[in-house]
């Protein structure tokens, strides 16, 4: 403490000591020269200065709780405190759910920031609160971190986010209301774009190049048939050329196919990735310009191989009566002296 003399201070006018500083966190107690001390600090309040006089209430971000020399203690890190004086740790509040401060000692909730894996929503319905949403699953850049939650909206390594995202008008969520092309809408607890809606999950899923998809913000991405080249989108190509294919619901159907081919889509039940168009079997043909399935050759014909090709006449002076033969040895030779007026005969009678 600093002491000096005040000449005629005293009460019959004589010189009188004056305290007029303390040390670092005391302040002088009174006016009154002969009752003079320096008295520590109250709580809340501080004198950080060499030489002190007066206490000053512990600026927003700080506080002290007991009358001492001590410092006003920094609020720590995801905490703010937006009053003077403040006298407990419990005045420096917790910043709002999942956002952080960048330092320690704020002062508003302002400063209270969203974390990378959220984004800001500010509810209409409700000024000046300040919500750190979860990112949606469409939203999430590979180091975790949310795209929405950045300036730019994008993340580093891949851009931003597909689809068309809206903020609802209540809550200022973000909202998923449609997919590009190649990718599927998910927005629901069953991984759907038509379940019970879940705003965490929500995503432009994409297809992979041996999926396709016919309507992104309908329906799941689906198997490519077995008659189809597929890129993920709904262009597809066939594999069998002037086959008939149409959508149908979420799937491409097989309608018809070409000459010498028959529809195949499952054994015993529709299977719509085993669809596709197979040529006629041994024995069997189609010879109309759009076949669904393949009928056993006539009598007097025969077919030794698998393929599109038409069923072939048995050779002259021979004879087939059967239906779906497969081989040429099924066309038998005429009796002794006996010949046929022409190939493809049926009947031994010829």
């Amino acid at each position: 403490a600093n002491w000096a003399v005040c000449s005629g201070c005293g009460s019959t006018g004589s010189s009188v000591y004056e305290l007029s500083s303390c040390p670092t966190g005391y302040r002088i107690s009174t006016a009154v020269y002969d009752q003079q001390q320096c008295s520590p600090c109250p709580r809340g309040a501080e004198c950080s200065l060499d030489a002190c006089k007066a206490c000053s209430l512990c600026e927003k971000g700080y506080y002290k709780q007991s009358t001492s020399p001590a410092l006003c203690t920094i609020c720590p890190l995801n905490t703010y405190n937006d009053v003077e004086g403040a006298t407990t740790p419990a005045q420096c509040q917790a910043c709002p759910a999942r956002s952080l401060t960048a330092t320690q000692g704020a002062t508003s909730a302002q400063e209270c920031l969203c974390s990378p894996r959220t984004y800001l929503s500010l509810p209409p319905s409700s000024p000046g609160t300040r919500i750190c949403t979860l990112c949606p699953a469409g939203g999430r850049c590979l180091d975790g971190s949310c795209a929405f939650g950045r300036a730019d909206g994008a993340c580093a390594s891949s851009g931003v986010p597909p689809g068309v995202w809206a903020r609802d008008p209540v809550t200022d969520q973000l909202i998923l209301k449609s997919c590009p092309a190649g990718h599927s809408l998910i927005n629901s607890t069953e991984g759907t774009s038509s379940g019970t809606f879940n705003h965490d999950l929500q995503q432009c899923r994409p297809c992979s190049t041996t999926q396709y998809i016919l309507d992104p913000n309908r329906h799941q991405c689906q198997k490519c048939p077995a008659g189809l080249l597929c890129d993920g989108t709904d262009e597809v190509q066939l594999k069998v050329s002037n086959s008939t294919w149409v959508k149908d619901g979420e799937i491409w159907r097989l309608i018809t196919c070409a000459k010498g081919y028959e529809v195949q889509n499952g054994r015993n039940f529709f299977d719509a990735e085993a669809q596709e168009c197979v040529p006629c079997a041994a024995g069997e043909e189609c010879a109309l310009s759009q076949c669904t399935e393949c009928v056993l050759c006539p009598a007097g014909k025969f077919k030794d191989l698998v393929s599109p090709d038409e069923c072939r006449d048995c050779p002259m002076n021979t004879y087939n009566p059967l239906l779906g033969a497969q081989a040429s040895e099924l066309c038998l030779p005429c009796p002794a002296g006996a010949t046929t007026p022409g190939p493809g005969q049926s009947d031994v009678s010829a």
